[in-house]
């Protein structure tokens, strides 16, 4: 499940397409909010209706992007970071509450960290790109909806059902 930013695409398609898998395979620039989740086959009314519950009890509000940042990791990945981040956080917080056997990222990191993926590569190839993408800001975005997104057999996502923020 994700925030689409198409906003963003401008400003970070080029490189996406050259340093994640993210835009080959279909995702939009975007903010996740909760992956994994329910696999396509048990999404069920039930399940649909309670996502639909959450994010709707979501307001509506307008995100900024004035800077990026880096997430640790081999690789490190560049980020464009959201402003204000709490609003995302608190609609994750609220799909796992709703969900708990869904923790994000499979529960593979304590904190919630917002962002929107830029560039996955090693420093010394993020460094340009990183002052590339910043000398583009700010950018901001209105954020309406979520995206139930599901992956098909090829490994392509797709868009299951647009979630309209309260």
């Amino acid at each position: 499940m994700l925030i689409p930013v198409p906003e963003a695409a401008p400003h970070v398609d080029g490189y996406r397409s050259r340093f994640t898998h993210a835009h080959v395979v279909g995702l939009p620039p975007h903010v996740t909010l909760l992956y994994p989740f329910v696999d396509s086959a048990e999404l069920t009314t039930g399940v649909l209706r309670e996502v639909e519950r959450v994010v709707g009890d979501a307001d509506r509000f307008e995100v900024t992007f004035r800077s990026v940042a880096q997430l640790e990791g081999l690789p490190p990945t560049l980020y464009l970071v959201p402003e204000p981040a709490g609003p995302f956080a608190d609609l994750t917080r609220a799909l796992v509450a709703a969900f708990p056997a869904y923790p994000p990222y499979g529960g593979r990191y304590e904190e919630i960290v917002p962002h929107l993926t830029v560039a996955t590569a090693d420093a010394e190839t993020l460094a340009p790109v990183a002052a590339a993408v910043s000398a583009s800001l700010p950018l901001a975005a209105p954020v309406v909806e979520a995206w139930l997104m599901e992956c098909d057999a090829r490994g392509r996502w797709h868009l299951r059902r647009r979630l309209p923020l309260g």
